[in-house]
C-alpha cells in the first residue's frame, strides 16, 4: 500500500487559495464602492438634467449611466462568482483535511437515506456520522447526493463497475479539474431542489397561450410603433401626447400575460444562480478532453447538438435575469414602451420549444460525472486504497492489508483474509473488544465499496459479485412491541428467505445472544448448518467456542485474541487461524471496578 499523505498538498492549496479569494474580495469591495458612486453621480445628474430643464442632457445621462452601470454590474457579478468559487475550494480542501484526519463527522452524513430495514446499511455505517457516505461524497448538489446513495445502496453490475474504474482512473489525475468542478457545484448548495422541481415543472408546462402567433406580432409591432411615435416628438415636435397611446394599449396587454408572467418569475425565484452553476458546470465537461468510456458518453450528452448546452443556459438565464431585474427603476417605463415583459416571456416559450426536452439528460448527465468526480477524489486523497479486481471464479474474496476506510491510517489495523466456495463459512471467535465486530464491518462495508465501483482499503482486493447482508447491529423496538431476540430472528429469517439465484454474502454477528447458552448453541449450529447448504458464503461471530468443533471443509474457525500482561489487556487485531485461546472478560469487569468472585471449589 502506498504510504504517501497528501494532506500536506491539500494544506497548501488552502493557503493558496485563501490568498487568492483575499486579492479577490479587495477588488470586489472596490466595484460596490465605485457602483455606489455611480448611482449617487447619476441621481444627481438627472436632478440638475431637470432642473434646467434639458431633455437632451436627461436623455444622454440615460444612456450612458444605463450602459456603464450595466458594464460595472457585469464585472462586479463576474467576480464575485470567482471569489465564491475561490471559497468553495478553499472549504473543499479544508474538508478534506478533516477526512484524512479523522474528522468525518463535521461533515454532512446524509443521515436521511437512512433505512433500518436495508440489507446492510444500518450496520456497515454507510449513511449517518463517521460514515462511507462522508467519506465518499464531496459534492453540494442534492440530486449528486442522491445518485451517490443510490450507486453505495445497490450494486452495480461487472461492466458498469468496469468503466467507472476507468472514469476514476482518468479524474483522479486531474485534481484541478476535479475540485473547480466539485466547487462550480457549490454555487447549488441552497435551495437547489426547489428551483430544480420548479424549472422541471415549467419544462413540462404547456403554455399555449403565448404559443399564439397574435404575441409574437405584437411584440414586433407595438415597440416598433412606441419607437417612431418617440422620433416623431422628439425630432418633428409631435405632441407629446401621442405617445400614450402605445403607452395604454401596452398597459392593456402587460395586464393579460401578468398571470404567465407571474409564474415563471414565482417558479424561478433563485434559479438563475442555479443555471449559472449549471452552465459553468457543462461548460466545464464540453471543453474538457476525454478518454474514458463512461465520460465521453456523458461529454456526448451536451455536443449532440448544433448548440452547445452551455450555451443554451446561457441564454435561458440571461432572459430570466431580464425578467428578474423588472424592479429596477428604468426597467418600468421602458416596459411601458416597448412591451419588455412580453419580449423576454416569448423568448423563455421559444427557448423551452427548442432544448426544453433536452434539459433533463443534461442535469442527469452532470450529476453522474459529479458522482465519478467524488469517487475519484476520494481515490485521490486515499492512496493506499485499490481499484478491486472481479474474480473469474463464483464464491470469491481474498484481499491482502483489508483495513477498514472509516478508521484514520494512525490508528488502522489490517488483516489478510480469504474465503472461497460455495456455502464457505467462517467462523470467528474471540475475546470481548478483541476486534470481531469491526473486522466484520470491516469485510462488508469494502465489499459495498467494491461493488459500487469505488476503491477499496487494502493493498490488493478479488471478489465475485454478491448481494450483502448482514445482521449485527438488531435492537429492541418497545413502540411495536419486539425484543432484541425477536429482532435478531427477523433479521435472519429475512437471510433464509432472500437467498435465491444471486449469491449473498452474510454478515452475522454474535448470532442468537439474547438467549441461554444451551438454546444458543442449538440454534447456531443449525443456522450454520442451513447456511452451508445455500446459495451463499459469509462470515459468523461467536463466543460459543463449541462451535469451532463443526469445522470442516465448509466451515473455517478464524479468531481474535489478546493478551494479558499484569494488569493490562493487549489487543493487537489481528486476525489468526483457528478458534480463540484467551477470553477477557474477568478481568475487564476487574478494571472497571466489578467484584468477580471465583466460586469454584
Amino acid at each position: 500500500m502506498s504510504n504517501k499523505n497528501p494532506t500536506p498538498e491539500f494544506q497548501t492549496r488552502i493557503q493558496q487559495f485563501s490568498e487568492t479569494f483575499d486579492s479577490l474580495n479587495k477588488r470586489h469591495q472596490t466595484l460596490s464602492v465605485l457602483r455606489v458612486i455611480m448611482f449617487v453621480s447619476f441621481l444627481v445628474l438627472v436632478v440638475y438634467a431637470a432642473n434646467i430643464r434639458s431633455g437632451y442632457l436627461l436623455t444622454g445621462v440615460l444612456i450612458v449611466f444605463t450602459t456603464a452601470f450595466g458594464f460595472i454590474i457585469s464585472i462586479h457579478n463576474k467576480l464575485k462568482f470567482s471569489r465564491d468559487t475561490t471559497k468553495h475550494l478553499i472549504r473543499i480542501n479544508e474538508e478534506e483535511v478533516l477526512r484524512l484526519g479523522g474528522g468525518l463527522s463535521k461533515l454532512y452524513d446524509g443521515h436521511h437515506y437512512e433505512d433500518k430495514n436495508h440489507f446492510f446499511a444500518p450496520d456497515l455505517d454507510i449513511f449517518g456520522s463517521n460514515s462511507l457516505f462522508q467519506l465518499l461524497v464531496r459534492s453540494r448538489q442534492e440530486k449528486s447526493r442522491d445518485l451517490a446513495a443510490s450507486w453505495l445502496l445497490e450494486h452495480a453490475p461487472p461492466k458498469e463497475i468496469s468503466e467507472r474504474h476507468e472514469a476514476v482512473r482518468e479524474l483522479s489525475k486531474k485534481t484541478e479539474w476535479r475540485q473547480h468542478f466539485t466547487a462550480l457545484g457549490m454555487h447549488n448548495e441552497q435551495n437547489e431542489k426547489a428551483n430544480n422541481d420548479g424549472f422541471m415543472a415549467w419544462l413540462k408546462d404547456d403554455n399555449s397561450f403565448l404559443g399564439k402567433t397574435l404575441w409574437e406580432i405584437l411584440s414586433y409591432l407595438m415597440p416598433a410603433l412606441s419607437l417612431c411615435l418617440t422620433v416623431l416628438i422628439l425630432a418633428f415636435d409631435y405632441p407629446y401626447q401621442l405617445i400614450f397611446i402605445p403607452i395604454l394599449t401596452n398597459l392593456f396587454f402587460l395586464k393579460v400575460i401578468f398571470d404567465p408572467l407571474l409564474k415563471i418569475t414565482k417558479e424561478f425565484d433563485a434559479a438563475t444562480k442555479t443555471l449559472k452553476s449549471y452552465e459553468k458546470l457543462i461548460n466545464s465537461v464540453e471543453n474538457t478532453v476525454f478518454e474514458s468510456k463512461k465520460l465521453l458518453e456523458l461529454q456526448s450528452v451536451f455536443t449532440d447538438q448544433n448548440r452547445s448546452a452551455s450555451t443554451a443556459v446561457r441564454s435561458l438565464r440571461r432572459i430570466l435575469l431580464q425578467l428578474f431585474n423588472r424592479a429596477n427603476m428604468l426597467y418600468f417605463p421602458l416596459n411601458m414602451v416597448f412591451l419588455l415583459d412580453l419580449i423576454w416571456l416569448l423568448r423563455a416559450e421559444k427557448w423551452r420549444k427548442s432544448y426544453g426536452h433536452q434539459v433533463e439528460n443534461w442535469f442527469d448527465a452532470i450529476h453522474e460525472i459529479d458522482v465519478l468526480n467524488d469517487m475519484a477524489s476520494l481515490s485521490y486523497a486515499n492512496p493506499d486504497f485499490v481499484l478491486p479486481t472481479v474474480a473469474n471464479e463464483h464464491y470469491d474474496l481474498k484481499a491482502l492489508q483489508l483495513g477498514h476506510p472509516l478508521i484514520p491510517v494512525s490508528e488502522r489495523i489490517t488483516n489478510d483474509f480469504t474465503l472461497s466456495g460455495r456455502g464457505k463459512s467462517g467462523l470467528i471467535t474471540g475475546s470481548n473488544m478483541s476486534g470481531k465486530s469491526t473486522f466484520l464491518r470491516t469485510v462488508g462495508i469494502n465489499l459495498v465499496m467494491a461493488q459500487s465501483g469505488l476503491p477499496v482499503c487494502a493493498a490488493s482486493y478479488t471478489y465475485s459479485p454478491m448481494i450483502v447482508f448482514s445482521s449485527m447491529r438488531t435492537q429492541d423496538n418497545l413502540e411495536e412491541h419486539i425484543s432484541s431476540f425477536y429482532a435478531e430472528l427477523s433479521r435472519i429469517k429475512l437471510l433464509l428467505d432472500s437467498i435465491g439465484d444471486k449469491p449473498i454474502f452474510y454478515l452475522l454477528d454474535e448470532i442468537l445472544k439474547g438467549t441461554n447458552s444451551e438454546d444458543r448453541h442449538k440454534g447456531s449450529l443449525s443456522l450454520v448448518s442451513q447456511l452451508t447448504n445455500k446459495n451463499c458464503m459469509g462470515l459468523v461471530t461467536t463466543h460459543d467456542l463449541s462451535l469451532a468443533n463443526m469445522e470442516n471443509d465448509l466451515v473455517t474457525n478464524y479468531s481474535f485474541n489478546s493478551n494479558i500482561v499484569g494488569d493490562e489487556i493487549i489487543f493487537d487485531y489481528k486476525l489468526t487461524p483457528g478458534p480463540c485461546k484467551s477470553f477477557n472478560a474477568s478481568k475487564l469487569m476487574e478494571k472497571m471496578g466489578i467484584i468477580v468472585e471465583d466460586r469454584r471449589e
